[in-house]
């Protein structure tokens, strides 16, 4: 998302340094102060009515998927998250901020509270990313033990002499050595080489 606390439109004005919250700018000295300082446009570079001290860096978010029969129009930061067909996408900072008492959706959706929406937006983008690259890793260990459950047990077992090789382990397994160590069954004298499937033999035999 682009950075629209910048002027970004090569005006000679100064940015405003509370860019779309400014009060100053709607209010009754907004021609002293809007005659020094530059604000993002409500409209962003979809206004038909440019003015002056307005700056029109494109707004690149999708549109909303209910567009004019959105319900969440009176929610600033939805209305930066995505296009709504005839609305702005940053709404005017009402001069009571988080004191006024007017809770109509007509004024709701037009006036903002006091609501930090850019930095919001970013915070929520990159818990986005963060949840993505987690779910990436997640797959990638999951792919990675469903490789190791599918390698072919190596005839030689703990006394394979490549056991340290990692081309050859990640094709073969072997015994886990604590494991051996845990295990309390005899040591069968044929090892590996015991034709004995049966599962009594098994239980009571080891073959290393």
């Amino acid at each position: 998302m682009k950075d629209f606390f910048g002027s970004g439109n090569g005006l000679s004005l100064k940015s405003c340094p509370d860019s779309i919250y400014c009060l100053l700018q709607f209010s009754d000295e907004g021609p002293t102060h809007n005659s020094k300082f530059s604000h993002p446009c409500r409209f962003s570079e979809l206004c038909r009515d440019p003015e002056p001290h307005l700056t029109h860096i494109p707004h690149q978010v999708p549109r909303c998927s209910s567009d004019r029969n959105c319900k969440d129009l009176c929610n600033p930061i939805h209305r930066a998250q995505y296009r709504h067909t005839g609305w702005s996408d940053f709404l005017i900072p009402c001069r009571d901020q988080e004191k006024c008492r007017n809770s109509s959706d007509q004024h709701r959706m037009k006036y903002s509270h006091g609501e930090r929406v850019m930095e919001t937006i970013k915070k929520i983008e990159l818990q986005t990313l963060s949840s993505s690259t987690d779910s990436e890793q997640s797959l990638q260990q999951q792919q990675q033990d469903n490789n190791l459950n599918e390698r072919i047990p190596c005839k030689w077992g703990s006394k394979c002499r490549d056991i340290s090789n990692s081309i050859h382990c990640n094709q073969y397994s072997h015994p886990d050595i604590a494991q051996q160590q845990n295990d309390s069954r005899i040591r069968c004298k044929w090892g590996i080489q015991c034709h004995d499937q049966t599962s009594t033999h098994r239980i009571k035999y080891v073959h290393p």
